[in-house]
């Protein structure tokens, strides 16, 4: 335990995997005829024994799979949006799986010393122009606060003088009371900063995805 806080102490907040060796020319571009292509979608990468208790197959075989379904997907999307990407191993295995057809990556964000992290992971066939994380305040008390930071993955994406701000989040779980107004307030702050985004970036496309 006293390695996991020491290794912990020298990671990044995100992590950016870029495939230099990616064919420019294959590189889609954004036209009317050709509009951007987005998937937001939940993969439930916890640990194995959870997995077996919420009736899953072991992360790493489902995300080789699901690598294996986008990669020969015909409705291929541009940029995909996963959510609960909390089992590094998995990650990582759904991040070689895409690479050759989504050469930008964003993932391992908010890592928390538990080993899991927020979740959140965009892939993107376009370049990256800059990505941040913003943890939500508004978190009830209990395991999932404790060991996932929720928030919102912004990402920027650049197509000539357009500015596409993608933000994928994963909010409050689970049903209550108390977690549907965190939730509530939580989603809030996501408008309250696209808001802002918006007055401050003249002419900037903004897309919302998550869980």
């Amino acid at each position: 335990m006293p390695l996991r806080f020491i290794d912990h102490g020298y990671r990044p907040a995100m992590s950016y995997m870029k495939d230099s060796d990616c064919d420019v020319g294959q590189r889609p571009l954004l036209t009317q005829n050709s509009p951007l292509h987005v998937r937001t979608q939940n993969v439930g990468f916890v640990t194995s024994g959870l997995s077996s208790i919420n009736d899953l197959r072991h992360p790493i075989t489902r995300a080789r799979e699901l690598a294996e379904g986008i990669v020969n997907d015909a409705s291929q999307p541009d940029v995909i949006v996963f959510q609960e990407a909390f089992h590094e191993d998995a990650s990582w295995a759904l991040c070689q799986g895409l690479q050759k057809k989504y050469p930008y990556i964003i993932h391992s964000v908010a890592p928390h010393v538990s080993g899991f992290n927020s979740g959140m992971m965009v892939a993107s066939k376009h370049p990256i122009d800059s990505a941040s994380f913003h943890k939500f305040e508004d978190m009830i008390p209990d395991i999932e606060k404790a060991c996932a930071p929720k928030g919102v993955l912004k990402v920027s994406l650049k197509f000539g003088e357009k500015t596409v701000m993608l933000y994928g989040a994963h909010t409050q779980s689970m049903l209550s009371e108390g977690k549907s107004a965190a939730r509530l307030k939580q989603f809030k702050a996501v408008a309250k900063m696209m808001r802002e985004d918006f007055e401050e970036n003249t002419g900037v496309l903004q897309i919302f995805a998550g869980d």
